[in-house]
């Protein structure tokens, strides 16, 4: 018999802002769980007979699931991110960094072998990047050789 994999829930601490996992957005991602299961379960009934009180339920559930939705990504903001990798439930701010390379940095704080390695007329970031994760780069020296851009993405689970 096929042994089966489970798959393993994912651990943002590395990546997570702010990562304390207050009871406030534990609360309201609670509440987010909470609402999608009634909405679920809404929909089904809907499904069979479709009249307008349940319509109108469904409606006003996906509006304050809407609205919670907003709610929780203020009290990330607010009181911080929350994870609980045990049972895959996550209501957390990821940080997200990409270095967009520069070739005049690239020759300044690079070693020369790289630097000759990935310059083309532009810095080829995928090569670059492999690089660091050989460590024949650093990763301060990577830092140095570009703009480092961050963004966020809300993950809430």
């Amino acid at each position: 018999m096929p042994e089966v994999k489970v798959r393993k829930n994912t651990d943002y601490s590395a990546s997570a802002i702010n990562l304390t996992n207050p009871p406030q957005v534990m609360d309201l991602l609670a509440k987010i769980h909470r609402l999608g299961n009634d909405i679920e379960k809404i929909q089904l009934e809907i499904d069979d007979c479709i009249p307008q009180a349940l319509l109108s339920k469904r409606d006003a559930l996906q509006q304050e699931l809407g609205d919670t939705d907003k709610s929780i990504r203020q009290a990330i903001d607010e009181f911080g991110s929350y994870q609980h990798v045990e049972y895959g439930e996550y209501a957390l701010k990821q940080k997200r960094e990409s270095i967009a390379y520069k070739p005049e940095l690239v020759r300044q704080y690079a070693p020369s072998r790289v630097a000759s390695f990935v310059l083309i007329e532009s810095v080829d970031s995928k090569a670059f990047d492999a690089m660091v994760k050989t460590g024949q780069v650093t990763p301060e020296q990577a830092r140095q050789c570009g703009e480092v851009k961050e963004t966020y993405a809300y993950i809430i689970k």
